[in-house]
């Protein structure tokens, strides 16, 4: 009988699922594999059991939360440990409540730490809505959320009030808020580093507002709701004005009417912006090194992200050598300048069997004729000639591989992305303006 119970217990222990007798939560390394397991974390966090500070809480595996419209998400709350993703995304993540501080994290503490996490999410909050984590006083690198966040006040893509350190980390998808809303997050009192929000292949703006104080979120969501929001309100419409009017005016009516972001159309700004582009020219030159590793590191993976910031990287390269030398061999740097004009137009827009005529010469590469002063014919041959070269990949390809891409791989191009699109947009018109100069 005695060895019967003994064989009954382990059964049972089995049938009903060992593993919260496996788990020592109170573990220095702790690894979780589940949903249950996950969960069980958020339970124990927001019952004030433990906010496993000086303990290392790593996934094993992805963990996908099942019917997640269902069975909503409880975010993880006070957590002063290291969250080590290894590389694993967490997905179905999903809140729908009118309540506050909704996220994967409610609050990362001082001291705490997420690294290499992939999080999906659908999350439609009120105040205080971030994919990530709600506030943050710690750090998080390497780190990414791709989905859904919408509410009102205090929303991020990442986290609503950072006061910590966030790095190499990235937000695809959608962010919908009304004050203190921002790609990345919401509002920013800490330190961000190579991090950018990216929403249906552009940027937007990274940060709601800079220089708050997280601890002010609920202070600041309690006041009156008609004074708030109209003081909210009209900051955002004053920093909206400022940031127009720094913009250089020929720009804002070229891409308004094509659409594009392209860096050629600044041409003509003048000296006064020729200062501003060459502080980024010598900030990307300063992380070529660093990014020609990167770009090795995902050559194979992703051939077209690999050819794209290849060519960014050309450009950069033969601008400096450009103002270096000043001279330079117009019939060779033309090709260069018109792929990489290319590679910055929407989908769609040029495709490399068209034939390009003198209407299309004008509206997509008019310094040719307005900055370089060649001939409508010549402009005309030259772009068909480059369009030759051109096999069609741009830096949206990037994006298009960047969300297929396995999770350890997806910051990495991101970052690409961000590099490339950059230098794109700094180096091709400086690179006129030091043909014009010379």
């Amino acid at each position: 009988m005695s060895s019967f119970i003994k064989m009954f217990t382990v059964t049972a222990m089995c049938a009903v699922g060992i593993w919260a007798q496996t788990i020592d939560w109170s573990a220095t390394n702790i690894t979780i594999t589940s949903e249950a397991q996950l969960r069980e974390l958020a339970r124990i966090t927001n019952g004030k059991q433990r906010n496993f500070k000086g303990q290392t809480v790593t996934l094993g595996n992805d963990v996908h939360i099942k019917d997640g419209n269902k069975n909503k998400w409880t975010p993880i709350g006070d957590f002063a440990g290291t969250f080590n993703g290894n590389g694993r995304v967490i997905s179905g993540i999903y809140i729908s409540n009118i309540g506050k501080s909704q996220g994967l994290f409610s609050y990362l503490e001082n001291g705490s730490s997420i690294k290499n996490l992939g999080v999906i999410v659908h999350i439609e909050g009120y105040n205080e809505v971030a994919g990530l984590a709600v506030l943050n006083f710690g750090t998080i690198e390497n780190s990414y959320v791709s989905g859904n966040i919408s509410g009102r006040d205090f929303v991020g893509g990442l986290v609503a009030a950072n006061s910590g350190v966030i790095k190499n980390c990235f937000v695809q998808g959608t962010v919908k808020g009304y004050n203190f809303t921002g790609g990345l997050v919401g509002t920013n009192s800490g330190k961000i580093e190579n991090s950018y929000a990216m929403l249906s292949g552009d940027f937007m703006q990274m940060v709601g507002f800079q220089n708050s104080d997280p601890n002010a979120i609920r202070a600041e969501r309690d006041k009156t709701a008609a004074e708030q929001t109209s003081q909210n309100k009209a900051t955002t419409e004053q920093t909206a004005q400022n940031k127009t009017i720094a913009t250089n005016e020929q720009t804002s009516q070229n891409k308004s009417s094509t659409g594009q972001t392209t860096a050629q159309q600044q041409i003509g700004a003048g000296d006064k912006d020729y200062e501003k582009r060459q502080k980024q020219i010598v900030k990307f030159t300063n992380d070529l090194e660093k990014t020609e590793k990167t770009l090795s590191e995902i050559k194979q993976t992703a051939p077209a992200t690999f050819e794209v910031v290849s060519l960014s990287i050309e450009l950069l390269k033969t601008l400096n050598r450009a103002q270096e030398q000043k001279s330079f061999d117009l019939d060779a740097l033309l090709p260069l300048i018109i792929k990489a004009t290319l590679m910055t137009l929407p989908p769609n827009t040029i495709s490399p069997s068209v034939k390009i005529d003198a209407n299309i010469s004008a509206k997509f590469f008019p310094f040719l004729t307005i900055d370089l002063n060649l001939s409508q014919d010549k402009a005309v041959s030259v772009i068909n000639s480059a369009l030759g070269e051109w096999n069609g990949k741009s830096v949206y390809d990037i994006k298009n591989e960047m969300n297929t891409a396995p999770a350890a791989q997806k910051v990495k191009i991101g970052l690409l992305f961000k590099y490339s699109t950059g230098v794109f947009d700094e180096a091709i018109p400086q690179l006129i303006f030091t043909i014009k100069a010379n």
